[in-house]
């Protein structure tokens, strides 16, 4: 009926402002962004309350949580109510750290600490399906557009406890939004500046209490001799097996570009590069390395791999999607994300130099393959296997149901107050 009225009235001359489709889209994700107001107000001084009893662990499982469940909400509608599809291709190729870490090992074999450590079975250096991906991993990620963070969210909903555990680094400003921002830092995001002087030691905190919320024991007997080395690896496979069993995941997704992309920004980076003799890149920024390399440092023994993932749109730049096309059903129809894997221990090796290199070798590719989905509109077949993304629907249709009956009932409820407020007044 509703439907028909729009038709009718189009006919008879009036237009409506936004489509109903665009309208619903908007009211349902207005509806779950108000119900996070109420998961915050309820779970909030209970993990604060956990926090004062010296009990931060468990704190953190029931803010993780509840952070869980409404992001299934959240990566149900980017999915079946804005209609994005998503595409991933897994990649078998060597990587550039791998390369570098045999480099910068036959360079400083006598230095007993720099000295890698032998991947384990449970630090697999490839993903040959979807299922696959390690629950506890280090996710950089190209930042094309405002939206690049819900498709990583929309990634992390399909491996089993993965999108309560994650956690991204995000600007300060975020942080100082009311009652959001207090949450993020309650559920230890990490806030940066963009200004090493000032990030190095408020990352290093944040990451320390995300070792202790998530993370197991450092790893005994790390720099120690070779016959030790068993003692450690086997503990590693037992905690690895006891984090599968409780399905605590968690991934701590970095844009190492530090900012989104835009043309302003590619040509003050390409004339920085040029100064530099760095890489002149087309397609994306040339990334900020040393707070990626104080992550993966400061949580070595908690990550189980490194996602390197690049997000393209094969409709190219000019249709980059943002959060108000996203809020009304508006986003991209297509997007193609391409996976690498490698194990922790390889980047973690690499002095700071010779991780700056990999790098820039790592966003060179980037910018090369990017080139190419542009082009040709999907990713390059020969060095990857495609599969499509199939969305978890039963968990996200019930948080976003679940939103919906929170929202209604506290309107209700607000509405039956101020009612009585008025006809109290009245009498």
């Amino acid at each position: 009926m509703i439907v028909s009225s729009l038709h009718l009235l189009r006919q008879l001359g009036f237009r409506c402002p936004v489509r109903l489709r665009e309208a619903c889209c908007l009211l349902l994700l207005l509806c779950h962004v108000c119900s996070a107001c109420a998961y915050i107000l309820v779970f909030g001084p209970l993990v604060l309350i956990f926090s004062l009893l010296n009990c931060r662990r468990q704190g953190y499982s029931l803010a993780s949580a509840a952070y869980g469940w409404w992001m299934h909400g959240l990566a149900f509608f980017v999915e079946k109510v804005a209609g994005t599809e998503f595409v991933l291709s897994l990649d078998h190729a060597s990587h550039p750290f791998q390369g570098a870490d045999n480099h910068n090992n036959n360079h400083n074999h006598n230095h007993k600490h720099d000295r890698p450590l032998e991947p384990t079975l449970s630090r697999s250096s490839t993903v040959t399906d979807l299922e696959s991906l390690p629950r506890r991993a280090f996710v950089m990620c190209n930042h094309l557009s405002e939206c690049d963070w819900l498709f990583i969210c929309c990634l992390a909903a399909r491996v089993q406890g993965a999108l309560g555990g994650l956690r991204f680094v995000l600007k300060r400003s975020i942080g100082h939004v009311p009652l959001v921002g207090w949450a993020l830092q309650m559920m230890h995001f990490v806030f940066i500046d963009r200004c090493w002087r000032t990030d190095e030691g408020a990352m290093g905190a944040t990451l320390q209490q995300l070792r202790a919320c998530v993370g197991h024991e450092e790893r005994h007997g790390e720099h120690e001799e070779g016959h030790k080395e068993w003692r450690m690896e086997r503990h590693e496979e037992q905690q690895q097996k006891q984090s599968q069993k409780q399905g605590s995941g968690f991934w701590l997704a970095i844009f190492p570009e530090g900012t989104d992309f835009t043309d302003r920004k590619r040509d003050a980076c390409q004339e920085f590069a040029r100064s530099r003799g760095l890489p002149v890149l087309n397609h994306v920024l040339l990334p900020r390395t040393r707070g990626t390399y104080l992550c993966l440092h400061s949580l070595h023994a908690v990550f189980e791999a490194v996602i390197d993932v690049t997000v393209a749109y094969d409709k190219g730049k000019g249709t980059l999607p943002d959060l108000v096309k996203m809020a009304i059903g508006r986003g991209p129809r297509r997007v193609l994300l391409h996976l690498k894997t490698l194990p922790v221990d390889a980047p973690r090796a690499l002095r700071q130099h010779s991780f700056n290199e990999a790098m820039f070798d790592i966003y060179s590719r980037k910018d090369t393959l990017l080139s190419q989905v542009y082009a040709t509109g999907r990713m390059p077949a020969s060095t990857s296997t495609a599969c499509s993304l199939h969305p978890p629907t039963v968990v996200g249709f019930a948080s976003l149901a679940l939103s919906g009956l929170i929202t209604i009932t506290i309107t209700t409820y607000m509405c039956t107050l101020v009612l009585l407020q008025k006809e109290h007044d009245w009498w």
